[in-house]
Protein backbone atom coordinates (compact mmCIF):
# COMPACT_ATOMS: atom_id res chain seq x y z
CA UNK A 1 0.00 0.00 0.00
CA UNK A 2 1.65 3.12 -1.18
CA UNK A 3 2.29 6.00 1.45
CA UNK A 4 0.41 9.73 1.45
CA UNK A 5 3.21 10.85 0.47
CA UNK A 6 3.55 9.14 -2.42
CA UNK A 7 -0.21 9.60 -3.86
CA UNK A 8 0.20 13.30 -3.65
CA UNK A 9 3.48 13.25 -5.99
CA UNK A 10 1.34 10.99 -8.16
CA UNK A 11 -1.46 13.82 -8.04
CA UNK A 12 1.09 16.36 -8.90
CA UNK A 13 2.53 14.54 -11.45
CA UNK A 14 -1.41 14.20 -13.31
CA UNK A 15 -2.66 17.66 -12.40
CA UNK A 16 0.89 19.04 -13.88
CA UNK A 17 0.27 16.61 -16.99
CA UNK A 18 -3.17 18.19 -17.49
CA UNK A 19 -1.52 21.68 -17.39
CA UNK A 20 0.61 21.35 -20.00
CA UNK A 21 -1.63 19.84 -21.99
CA UNK A 22 -4.17 22.03 -21.81
CA UNK A 23 -1.34 24.90 -22.56
CA UNK A 24 -0.51 23.05 -25.52
CA UNK A 25 -4.29 22.76 -27.00
CA UNK A 26 -4.41 26.38 -26.20
CA UNK A 27 -1.08 27.42 -28.56
CA UNK A 28 -2.25 24.67 -31.52
CA UNK A 29 -5.45 26.70 -31.56
CA UNK A 30 -3.76 30.17 -31.72
CA UNK A 31 -1.48 29.16 -34.15
CA UNK A 32 -4.19 27.52 -36.75
CA UNK A 33 -5.84 30.83 -36.15
CA UNK A 34 -2.60 33.00 -37.00
CA UNK A 35 -2.14 30.77 -40.25
CA UNK A 36 -6.03 30.95 -41.25
CA UNK A 37 -5.59 34.81 -41.35
CA UNK A 38 -2.36 34.48 -43.71
CA UNK A 39 -3.97 32.35 -45.79
CA UNK A 40 -6.02 32.69 -48.71
CA UNK A 41 -9.71 31.71 -47.77
CA UNK A 42 -10.99 29.19 -50.33
CA UNK A 43 -14.76 29.42 -51.18
CA UNK A 44 -16.17 26.02 -51.41
CA UNK A 45 -18.79 26.10 -54.42
CA UNK A 46 -22.16 25.81 -53.98
CA UNK A 47 -24.13 22.48 -55.25
CA UNK A 48 -26.39 25.08 -57.21
CA UNK A 49 -24.71 27.82 -58.27
CA UNK A 50 -26.26 31.45 -57.46
CA UNK A 51 -28.33 32.64 -60.74
CA UNK A 52 -27.17 35.96 -61.96
CA UNK A 53 -28.77 38.79 -63.15
CA UNK A 54 -30.29 38.84 -66.65
CA UNK A 55 -32.22 42.18 -66.56
CA UNK A 56 -32.60 45.30 -65.34
CA UNK A 57 -35.65 46.93 -63.89
CA UNK A 58 -36.24 50.02 -66.55
CA UNK A 59 -39.60 51.09 -65.12
CA UNK A 60 -40.82 50.16 -61.65
CA UNK A 61 -43.29 53.12 -61.58
CA UNK A 62 -41.97 53.92 -58.20
CA UNK A 63 -41.66 57.70 -59.51
CA UNK A 64 -45.16 58.40 -60.97
CA UNK A 65 -46.20 57.16 -64.27
CA UNK A 66 -42.97 57.68 -65.76
CA UNK A 67 -43.98 59.24 -69.13
CA UNK A 68 -45.87 56.29 -69.96
CA UNK A 69 -49.53 57.15 -71.71
CA UNK A 70 -52.41 55.72 -73.21
CA UNK A 71 -52.81 55.47 -76.95
CA UNK A 72 -54.85 58.12 -79.00
CA UNK A 73 -54.74 56.74 -82.20
CA UNK A 74 -57.85 55.63 -84.57
CA UNK A 75 -59.54 52.25 -82.82
CA UNK A 76 -56.74 51.95 -80.17
CA UNK A 77 -58.74 54.10 -77.52
CA UNK A 78 -59.28 51.44 -75.32
CA UNK A 79 -57.13 52.01 -72.48
CA UNK A 80 -58.19 55.67 -71.51
CA UNK A 81 -56.31 56.69 -68.61
CA UNK A 82 -53.36 55.43 -66.68
CA UNK A 83 -52.11 57.17 -63.23
CA UNK A 84 -49.46 55.50 -60.38
CA UNK A 85 -51.26 52.98 -58.04
CA UNK A 86 -50.36 50.85 -55.25
CA UNK A 87 -51.34 47.52 -55.68
CA UNK A 88 -50.69 45.06 -53.35
CA UNK A 89 -48.25 47.25 -51.45
CA UNK A 90 -45.77 47.78 -54.50
CA UNK A 91 -45.95 51.12 -56.72
CA UNK A 92 -47.33 49.66 -60.32
CA UNK A 93 -48.71 51.32 -63.41
CA UNK A 94 -52.84 51.70 -63.26
CA UNK A 95 -54.68 51.31 -66.21
CA UNK A 96 -57.96 52.68 -66.75
CA UNK A 97 -59.58 49.92 -69.57
CA UNK A 98 -63.15 50.74 -71.11
CA UNK A 99 -62.67 47.44 -73.69
CA UNK A 100 -65.83 47.16 -75.67
CA UNK A 101 -66.04 44.26 -78.14
CA UNK A 102 -66.79 45.16 -81.41
CA UNK A 103 -66.42 48.99 -81.06
CA UNK A 104 -64.48 50.65 -83.48
CA UNK A 105 -62.76 52.73 -81.16
CA UNK A 106 -62.64 50.88 -78.11
CA UNK A 107 -61.98 47.20 -79.03
CA UNK A 108 -58.67 47.59 -77.96
CA UNK A 109 -55.77 49.83 -76.76
CA UNK A 110 -52.43 50.51 -75.91
CA UNK A 111 -50.17 52.32 -72.91
CA UNK A 112 -46.90 53.17 -74.18
CA UNK A 113 -43.52 54.99 -73.54
CA UNK A 114 -41.40 57.33 -76.10
CA UNK A 115 -38.14 56.72 -74.79
CA UNK A 116 -37.07 59.79 -76.59
CA UNK A 117 -38.79 61.48 -73.83
CA UNK A 118 -38.46 59.06 -70.97
CA UNK A 119 -35.77 57.17 -71.31
CA UNK A 120 -34.69 54.36 -68.57
CA UNK A 121 -31.89 56.04 -66.10
CA UNK A 122 -28.77 56.03 -67.75
CA UNK A 123 -29.73 55.54 -71.39
CA UNK A 124 -29.56 57.30 -74.77
CA UNK A 125 -31.83 56.52 -77.11
CA UNK A 126 -33.19 55.18 -79.33
CA UNK A 127 -32.23 51.81 -77.80
CA UNK A 128 -30.75 48.27 -79.27
CA UNK A 129 -33.23 45.77 -78.34
CA UNK A 130 -32.48 43.52 -80.30
CA UNK A 131 -32.56 40.05 -78.74
CA UNK A 132 -33.29 41.35 -75.71
CA UNK A 133 -35.79 40.19 -73.84
CA UNK A 134 -38.38 42.63 -72.93
CA UNK A 135 -40.21 41.60 -69.40
CA UNK A 136 -43.88 43.12 -68.13
CA UNK A 137 -45.41 41.64 -65.01
CA UNK A 138 -49.35 42.72 -65.54
CA UNK A 139 -52.35 42.20 -63.25
CA UNK A 140 -55.39 42.21 -64.87
CA UNK A 141 -58.68 40.63 -63.05
CA UNK A 142 -60.49 37.58 -64.49
CA UNK A 143 -63.44 39.86 -65.84
CA UNK A 144 -61.57 40.86 -68.26
CA UNK A 145 -61.11 37.28 -69.86
CA UNK A 146 -64.59 37.66 -71.85
CA UNK A 147 -65.14 34.10 -73.55
CA UNK A 148 -63.46 31.07 -72.74
CA UNK A 149 -63.54 29.83 -76.02
CA UNK A 150 -62.15 32.97 -77.70
CA UNK A 151 -60.67 34.62 -75.15
CA UNK A 152 -59.21 38.40 -74.87
CA UNK A 153 -55.55 39.10 -74.78
CA UNK A 154 -52.68 40.88 -74.16
CA UNK A 155 -48.90 41.83 -76.16
CA UNK A 156 -46.09 43.61 -75.83
CA UNK A 157 -45.17 45.98 -78.57
CA UNK A 158 -41.98 48.03 -79.42
CA UNK A 159 -41.69 50.58 -82.68
CA UNK A 160 -38.62 51.78 -83.80
CA UNK A 161 -37.61 55.49 -84.99
CA UNK A 162 -39.14 54.51 -88.27
CA UNK A 163 -42.60 54.15 -87.31
CA UNK A 164 -42.48 50.31 -87.59
CA UNK A 165 -43.88 48.24 -84.82
CA UNK A 166 -43.33 44.75 -83.60
CA UNK A 167 -46.00 42.86 -81.71
CA UNK A 168 -44.95 40.08 -79.91
CA UNK A 169 -47.26 36.45 -79.14
CA UNK A 170 -51.06 37.06 -77.97
CA UNK A 171 -51.36 36.28 -74.42
CA UNK A 172 -54.52 35.14 -74.09
CA UNK A 173 -56.36 35.79 -70.88
CA UNK A 174 -57.11 33.00 -68.64
CA UNK A 175 -57.81 31.81 -65.00
CA UNK A 176 -54.58 30.68 -64.89
CA UNK A 177 -53.11 34.13 -65.44
CA UNK A 178 -55.45 36.52 -64.17
CA UNK A 179 -56.31 38.07 -60.63
CA UNK A 180 -52.68 37.31 -59.87
CA UNK A 181 -49.33 39.14 -61.16
CA UNK A 182 -48.11 37.49 -64.84
CA UNK A 183 -45.44 38.02 -66.56
CA UNK A 184 -45.60 38.81 -70.42
CA UNK A 185 -41.84 39.01 -72.55
CA UNK A 186 -41.18 39.49 -76.10
CA UNK A 187 -37.87 39.28 -77.79
CA UNK A 188 -37.02 41.84 -80.42
CA UNK A 189 -35.92 40.57 -83.43
CA UNK A 190 -35.59 41.69 -87.00
CA UNK A 191 -38.87 39.41 -87.97
CA UNK A 192 -41.62 37.34 -86.69
CA UNK A 193 -40.89 33.10 -86.72
CA UNK A 194 -43.58 31.37 -87.83
CA UNK A 195 -43.69 29.80 -84.17
CA UNK A 196 -44.56 33.43 -83.23
CA UNK A 197 -46.83 34.36 -86.27
CA UNK A 198 -49.27 31.12 -84.96
CA UNK A 199 -49.54 32.81 -81.79
CA UNK A 200 -50.62 36.31 -83.42
CA UNK A 201 -47.25 37.43 -83.55
CA UNK A 202 -46.51 40.19 -86.20
CA UNK A 203 -43.74 41.95 -88.01
CA UNK A 204 -43.79 45.32 -90.14
CA UNK A 205 -41.56 45.47 -92.72
CA UNK A 206 -38.07 46.23 -92.37
CA UNK A 207 -38.55 46.66 -88.83
CA UNK A 208 -35.40 47.65 -86.77
CA UNK A 209 -35.02 46.16 -83.66
CA UNK A 210 -32.03 47.99 -83.00
CA UNK A 211 -33.34 51.65 -83.10
CA UNK A 212 -36.45 51.09 -80.67
CA UNK A 213 -38.02 54.80 -79.60
CA UNK A 214 -41.60 52.95 -78.05
CA UNK A 215 -42.18 50.38 -75.44
CA UNK A 216 -45.73 49.33 -75.08
CA UNK A 217 -48.43 47.36 -73.92
CA UNK A 218 -51.30 46.09 -75.84
CA UNK A 219 -54.92 44.58 -74.81
CA UNK A 220 -57.47 43.56 -77.05
CA UNK A 221 -61.12 41.52 -77.34
CA UNK A 222 -60.97 38.63 -78.96
CA UNK A 223 -63.61 38.89 -82.31
CA UNK A 224 -66.35 36.90 -80.74
CA UNK A 225 -65.99 39.08 -77.94
CA UNK A 226 -69.82 41.52 -77.66
CA UNK A 227 -69.33 42.38 -74.41
CA UNK A 228 -67.94 45.55 -72.30
CA UNK A 229 -64.84 45.25 -69.71
CA UNK A 230 -64.55 48.61 -67.41
CA UNK A 231 -62.27 48.39 -65.02
CA UNK A 232 -58.37 48.58 -64.27
CA UNK A 233 -54.91 46.56 -65.11
CA UNK A 234 -51.79 46.90 -63.41
CA UNK A 235 -48.84 46.83 -65.05
CA UNK A 236 -45.19 46.75 -63.29
CA UNK A 237 -41.47 45.81 -63.40
CA UNK A 238 -40.86 46.61 -67.35
CA UNK A 239 -37.31 45.28 -67.67
CA UNK A 240 -34.46 44.05 -70.56
CA UNK A 241 -30.78 43.08 -70.11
Amino acid sequence: MSSPTTQNASNKRLIIVQIVTAIIAVIAVVISAILALQEPILMTPSLTPTPLASSLLRYGFDNGTMGWVPQTHSGDQAVIDVQQQTKFGQSSLELQVELVGKDAQKSKGEVFVNLSSNPPLGLVPPLDLNGRLITMRVYIPSEAIGNSGSPNGIQIFVTDTSDRSQYGVWWNLTPDNTDKWTTVTLLPSPKTSPTEDQRGASTSTGFDPSNIKIVGLKIGAASTFDKAFMGSIWIDGVSWP
